[in-house]
Formats: structure tokens, C-alpha cells, sequence
């Protein structure tokens, strides 16, 4: 864009596409852009978003105008048909020169048949090593929210918009991974903000002076533990108003903090309780498996016993024997509704 046609207009740009009713619409609400060049309107695009107090990574995938990305497009590696080395670095420069003075612009799947808990744990190791997150799995959302919450971490999105102006010689197409609907009015999944909800907030601020304490977070449904007011009920809800915990080690009881009372295993299916008691083996939780997203206590059997989420249709967080926490290979069951973690946080 910045190499070859950064001197075209969005109005010639249109109408090069034949996008009458398009540029329509611009004329009408913002017809600002219509004499700018491409460069021109991209950056005005990237002041409106940093205005907005969004970010912005400044990328580029092709050398043509067109839709990325296929095998043939011949803009895979240098060298290729459509990738011209030089002028990719010209284009890093331009872009770098462009955007230099602006805060708000920061940087220019494979399925595995295996436990969910070895996919989760290889998936964190790999972020870590190689600083990636490789996505893996029919649903890897749960595994990517667990990291994201466990180390606040900051993190972006693909995509925002709805639909394209143009896109594979098609006007007006849908985004099908856009957040917004096609007419950008509204969230077109209406659990967008709920899933998102606890990985928004800043969990963890070093200019605070406030003491840690721990949420217990369920990755699957992006909900955090609650107890009722009068301490009878443990379930599962939004993380705006979650309990705090204090919790120091594995091997050690969860206490809801500054109360005195502590979380306990009543038994096998059994709703999961508060009880003063930090004597009982069910009153101490260790993170088991190899995910670490099992928070297990063992009866006086030996018999390892899991925090759970009663089911798809309940809130109710009961205790059950544990789901392919010991490594095994063959097991191949949906260990998430198991998967509950400590998130440490000096804001909630």
C-alpha cells in the first residue's frame, strides 16, 4: 500500500472498484476521507482508534491490494513471485516513519489427539519458551483465557469489524470472526463481554498498595467463584463482584479471606462447603495435574476429589473424583468442567 499506491485517493480507490454504494455512505457520514490518499486515511483510521484508546500493530501481509492470505499468492517468503525484499524494508520504513510519533501504534492450529490437561500444559510451556500461543484442540479458548488471567497479560483481538468494503472481489462481505455485526451497530455475540469480563480488568496494579488475594476463576464458562451471603452456597457467576481467597501454597487450606472459614470437600458429588475446620485432608487444596488447573483434595481414603461445576445447566460447584490428572495418555475425557484456577489480583 505505502510502496505502490500511496498517492491514490479513497475516492479514486472506489471507484477503480465500483463501490457506488459504499462511497455513498462516506460521502454522507464521513466525507473527510474521500480526497485523502490510502496512507492518508490509513492513518486517520489509526487516530481514531488510538482516540478510542485502542492500539494498533501496523501490518502487512501482501503487495497487492487483495485479500490475504492463500498458498499461491505467491507472497510467502522472500523471493517469491510477489515478495520483493527491498521493497518490503522500503515498506517498513515508510510505515515506521509514518507512525513514529504516535503512543497508540506499538509494533508492526494444529489439532493434537491427546488429554486436554497434556494440551493445556504443553500449550503454557510453548508460550513461555518461544513467547507464541499456539492454539490446539477443538476449543482452545479456555486454555488461552487461563494464561491471559493467570499473568494479566495484555492482549489484542482478530477481528473487530463486521464486514469489508470490499474483500475476494465481493462487496460488502461479513467478517464471520468479527466482534461487531455487519452493520458495525452492536456485539454480534452477546456473550462477548461476559467471556472477556475478568480478562479486561487490571488484576494486577504495581503502583497499588492494596494486599493480593485470589479469584477462583472457571476458564470454561469465564466465571468466578461466589459464596452466598450467608456462606451456605459456592457457585459460579460473573467475575465483577467475585469472593476473595488467601491461599498460601499447595498443601495448604483456601481460606475466604479474612473470614476464618475455609473451603472444603464434603464428598463425592456433593456440593462444596465452608467450614472452619483446617484440620480435615478436605480442608487442603493442591493444583494437581499436569495443567495445574485441577484444584484437588483427598479423602481420608487417599481418593483425590476436584473442584467441578455441577453441569452445563447449574452454577453449583460441587466436588468429584478427578478427571485425567495422573498423565495417563489414553484418557481422552473433557477435563474443563475441572478447571478452576487461583488468579492473584490487588484490584477486585
Amino acid at each position: 500500500m505505502l510502496t505502490r499506491y500511496a498517492n491514490r485517493t479513497i475516492e479514486e480507490n472506489f471507484d477503480l472498484l465500483d463501490l457506488k454504494q459504499a462511497k455513498a455512505g462516506l460521502a454522507q457520514y464521513n466525507p473527510f476521507v474521500l480526497n485523502k490518499t490510502v496512507a492518508e486515511a490509513y492513518e486517520a483510521v489509526v487516530d481514531v482508534l488510538g482516540a478510542s484508546g485502542l492500539m494498533v500493530i501496523a501490518d502487512n501481509h501482501m503487495s497487492q491490494p487483495r485479500w490475504c492470505c492463500s498458498l499461491d499468492d505467491g507472497n510467502g517468503f522472500f523471493g517469491n513471485n510477489n515478495f520483493d525484499p527491498q521493497e518490503w524494508l522500503q515498506g517498513l520504513s515508510l510505515v515506521a516513519q509514518r507512525f513514529r510519533n504516535k503512543s497508540t501504534v506499538y509494533s508492526e492450529s494444529k489439532f493434537v489427539k491427546q488429554p486436554l490437561n497434556n494440551i493445556c500444559a504443553n500449550i503454557m510451556n510453548g508460550f513461555i519458551d518461544h513467547a507464541g500461543f499456539v492454539m490446539q484442540g477443538p476449543n482452545p479458548f479456555p486454555l488461552f483465557v487461563t494464561h491471559l488471567a493467570q499473568r494479566d497479560l495484555d492482549w489484542a483481538l482478530w477481528a473487530w469489524q463486521g464486514s469489508y468494503y470490499f474483500r475476494e472481489g465481493q462487496a460488502e462481505p461479513g467478517e464471520s470472526f468479527g466482534v461487531l455485526d455487519s452493520n458495525w451497530t452492536q456485539i454480534k455475540n452477546p456473550n462477548f463481554v461476559r467471556k472477556f469480563q475478568l480478562l479486561q480488568t487490571m488484576l494486577q496494579d504495581p503502583n497499588s498498595n492494596a494486599s493480593f488475594s485470589y479469584v477462583i476463576y472457571h476458564p470454561q464458562s469465564s466465571q468466578c467463584i461466589q459464596v452466598s451471603n450467608d456462606n451456605k452456597e459456592i457457585f459460579l457467576t460473573n467475575c465483577s463482584t467475585p469472593t476473595r481467597w488467601s491461599h498460601n501454597n499447595d498443601g495448604t487450606p483456601i481460606e475466604m479471606s479474612s473470614t476464618g472459614l475455609y473451603l472444603k470437600a464434603s464428598g463425592k458429588g456433593l456440593e462444596a462447603s465452608l467450614s472452619s475446620d483446617t484440620l480435615s485432608q478436605q480442608s487442603v487444596w493442591s493444583a494437581i495435574s499436569n495443567s495445574k488447573l485441577h484444584l484437588a483434595t483427598f479423602t481420608q481414603g487417599g481418593k483425590s476429589l476436584c473442584l467441578q461445576i455441577d453441569s452445563s445447566n447449574s452454577s453449583k460447584v460441587v466436588t468429584n473424583s478427578c478427571i485425567c490428572t495422573n498423565g495417563d495418555p489414553n484418557c481422552l475425557q473433557d477435563t474443563r468442567s475441572q478447571w478452576f484456577e487461583l488468579v492473584g489480583t490487588n484490584t477486585l
